[in-house]
């Protein structure tokens, strides 16, 4: 009973689809038998043009649309059209005039040649627009209104495929030998499987000696620009155009089996137009079907083990090119690669690069295609110089980018997805610190020397106290003569701006570059042992990538937990106490200077300074200032570096001279302000602290 039921259900099925099909062809009928008793003769001044139209083939909705030009004279001239309805682009369709001339225009969907064109019978061309002349514009929108209505009643006459391994076949069993032209044209077309997308097209032309050239098109039907397959005409060739997608030169291209540059079009030879509509069609549906397998990049080792395999010695213009990378992971990926190429007498020349990928830019991965080379280039990040680059063993400047050469295009598309896996499976964490005494730990490990070339870099890092913390940094370079120079700063790690700590690369090695809030100098700087000018900012060597963003770390660590407590001084001579335990005697560059601070008549308010300065020849100036802390202007109470020299300054309220001064036992003018000298800008700043807060008490 089951089955009779079923049976009897197709039956119905099928009966309702045929009545369906059957009204829709009888609607189609309708509709071009209106639009064929629509178009008509029509007399522009002396001249007639009789038009008519043929349906070709009612179920494909094939028609010929024939105008003949009559002149005054009788003179005659024709003209046809062949085209499909479904081809027609309905949103196309409208009125438009020309002189005295009305008509309608209708163009085919985007703008293909798909509408055959001749003159006398004869073949003349292929065109995308026709014009059918009117009378008058009612009876044009008519026809507007008809062809619109007849559009969707026909099924499309070009091929449909379910897949895009159909359309693929398709292609592959109908691009064949092509009898059409004047030379011998053999086509044929393959694909892959299962990466049914990698598709090759090759054309073996024989001409008229019995020459024969053939030449081989290889590339991804995903590359292919859909919206630019368009039909061509030269002479008495038809053919479809292929294009690649913003004119990418993606296509493998080889000549009598030797290959030539990458190309970006390729033309197929079709032997009318029927032929030509469904390659396009057929084309169309692989491109918008076709779907890219890449290889499992799932895991860090998997992506590694794809590019180790692929980056392979190559053959180029008749040399070998040798290349190799090695990954360690761990630690964001240390590389390696090396390429080799043979110079004008054919020795080796070799290039190393060694790199991390956690310091490749994935965003901007990509490669490049130039002539019959094929290159991946991978830059660092914001193109900064962390790539160490060696030729012929020997250690150059370090680079901002590494160039691999692929053997084919679809390879160079899965090295790039397996690169950008790699490096997203290569991040590294950050070092923490606990606390300033580690950070301390691994700079005084981590900031050491190395060799390069001919000269020997001993770097040395340590900690001068620890509350404040001061630190010392010393950079010594020996060259091949043995000649030593010595570099050194000491600093204030919480003086440092955190947000200015980069990384540079100065020639052979890197930088980690760091400046002083406000750009202030307060970085005591020594050469061969002699102080120079105060610096505004600090510069650390480092020979490593990934240990110099380690070292910068802990810079920036340092620099944003290491700032000492605020002095508080409870009384006046708590305050005393302070400023004459930290004014004392200075010596630079053999000039001694002698100070010495003094409360006059044990009043913390009433201050006597003396200077004592014996120059170079041995002659000494004694100066004397006698000046009262509550006459002083605790709001401009500040520190100053200038060149080697660290200044308190004191300055009378409202710039009154109310400074008292003495040389060398002389009574001098009044003065306004005054200055001690200091030995070290954070002695200086706590100094000066301890002044505003003696005046503060003093005013009281």
């Amino acid at each position: 009973m089951k089955t009779r039921f079923l049976q009897i259900f197709c039956i119905v099925v099928l009966s309702i689809g045929t009545i369906f099909d059957a009204k829709s062809q009888d609607k189609l009928s309708q509709a071009l038998a209106s639009i064929k008793g629509k178009i008509q003769d029509v007399q522009i001044d002396k001249t007639t043009y009789k038009q008519s139209l043929d349906v070709l083939d009612e179920s494909k909705g094939k028609l010929s649309f024939v105008s003949v030009f009559v002149d005054e004279k009788g003179k005659t001239s024709k003209e046809s059209f062949e085209f499909y309805i479904s081809d027609i682009d309905k949103n196309t369709i409208i009125r438009k005039t020309s002189g005295k001339k009305l008509f309608i225009s209708l163009s085919i969907n985007n703008s293909q040649k798909f509408i055959k064109h001749l003159k006398e019978d004869k073949l003349d061309s292929y065109t995308n627009n026709i014009e059918i002349l009117l009378s008058g514009a009612d009876a044009a929108q008519e026809l507007e209104n008809l062809f619109k209505t007849a559009i969707p009643l026909v099924n499309s006459s070009a091929k449909g495929w379910n897949t895009s391994r159909d359309a693929l076949t398709w292609l592959k069993n109908n691009i064949s030998k092509v009898s059409s032209v004047p030379v011998s044209l053999e086509q044929s077309f393959s694909f892959e499987d299962p990466k049914e997308y990698l598709a090759s097209f090759t054309v073996k032309k024989t001409d008229q000696k019995n020459v024969s050239t053939e030449e081989k098109y290889e590339l991804n039907i995903l590359d292919i620009n859909n919206k630019n397959l368009t039909v061509k005409i030269s002479g008495a060739q038809l053919s479809v155009s292929v294009e690649t997608k913003g004119n990418d030169h993606y296509i493998k291209y080889t000549k009598n089996n030797e290959q030539q540059s990458y190309t970006n079009a390729f033309e197929i030879v079709a032997e009318d137009i029927d032929q030509a509509r469904d390659i396009i069609a057929a084309l169309s549906t692989a491109i918008e079907k076709s779907k890219s397998l890449m290889p499992d990049f799932s895991n860090l080792q998997n992506s590694l083990d794809f590019n180790t395999k692929n980056i392979t010695d190559l053959s180029f213009e008749k040399k070998t090119l040798n290349q190799k990378i090695n990954f360690a992971t761990g630690n964001g990926t240390k590389s390696i690669f090396t390429y080799a190429e043979p110079d004008s007498k054919g020795k080796p020349v070799e290039e190393r690069y060694e790199f991390y990928l956690s310091d490749i830019d994935a965003n901007s991965l990509n490669f490049k295609v130039s002539g019959k080379k094929i290159t991946l280039i991978l830059l660092s990040k914001n193109k900064t110089k962390f790539i160490k680059y060696y030729k012929d063993n020997l250690q150059q400047d370090f680079q901002n980018e590494v160039d691999i050469l692929a053997t084919d295009v679809e390879t160079s598309r899965e090295m790039v997805e397996a690169f950008k896996a790699a490096i997203k499976g290569s991040g590294v964490q950050p070092p923490a610190w606990k606390s300033v005494g580690d950070a301390i730990t691994f700079l005084t490990g981590a900031v050491n020397g190395e060799t390069i070339g001919t000269d020997i870099y001993k770097l040395n890092f340590s900690a001068i106290s620890t509350e404040p913390l001061n630190v010392k940094y010393i950079q010594d370079k020996t060259d091949a003569k043995g000649v030593k120079a010595e570099q050194s700063i000491e600093f204030y790690p919480y003086m440092l701006d955190p947000a200015t700590v980069k990384i540079g690369s100065s020639g052979k090695y890197l930088k980690i570059e760091a400046s002083v809030n406000s750009k202030k100098s307060f970085i005591k700087v020594f050469k061969e042992g002699k102080q120079q000018s105060f610096d505004d900012g600090i510069e650390f060597m480092a020979f490593d990538a990934r240990k110099a963003q380690d070292i910068a770390e802990a810079i920036k660590y340092l620099a944003g937990n290491s700032k000492p407590k605020d002095k508080v001084w409870a009384d006046k001579q708590s305050i005393s106490k302070f400023i004459t335990e930290n004014i004392g005697d200075m010596k630079n560059e053999g000039k001694e200077v002698k100070q010495k601070i003094e409360f006059t008549d044990n009043d913390p308010c009433k201050i006597s300074f003396t200077v004592s300065s014996t120059d170079d020849k041995g002659k000494t100036t004694d100066e004397i200032f006698e000046f009262a802390l509550a006459d002083m202007n605790k709001l401009i109470v500040d520190f100053k570096v200038s060149g080697k020299n660290v200044e308190v300054t004191l300055s009378c309220k409202n710039k009154e001279k109310l400074v008292k001064v003495y040389k060398n036992g002389a009574q001098q003018a009044w003065g306004t302000d005054v200055e001690i000298g200091v030995s070290d800008v954070e002695i200086a700043r706590n100094l000066a602290e301890a002044f505003k807060s003696a005046i503060t008490q003093c005013e009281k």
